[in-house]
């Protein structure tokens, strides 16, 4: 698990889940936490573990996990970029070095 706040109410926090909620797990808050709720994310792939999130604004957080299952030259769903508080989560695009 990893934990992020880019300010005094906004966190977000990632991991994996459980038997209950498989796969790949993200949950904000902008209460400060008194309230925490589940992020959506803009495709469903493969299983994925968030290892880690940082944000350095609100709007900008980053995430990086792990797939149990590898697609080769797929990259992109390795990092996950979020430009509203955490709340919804999409493969970042990633160019290959030359």
């Amino acid at each position: 698990w990893s934990v992020s706040c880019p300010s005094a109410l906004v966190c977000v926090a990632v991991g994996s889940g459980d038997s209950s909620f498989p796969g790949r797990l993200a949950l904000w808050t902008d209460n400060g936490g008194h309230t925490w709720a589940a992020a959506s994310f803009s495709s469903e792939p493969l299983t994925l573990t968030l290892f880690g999130v940082s944000c350095l604004s609100p709007s900008l957080c980053v995430a990086v996990g792990g797939q149990e299952e590898r697609i080769p030259n797929d990259l992109g769903r390795s990092i996950l970029v979020s430009t509203n508080d955490g709340r919804m989560w999409r493969p970042a695009m990633i160019s290959e070095a030359e």
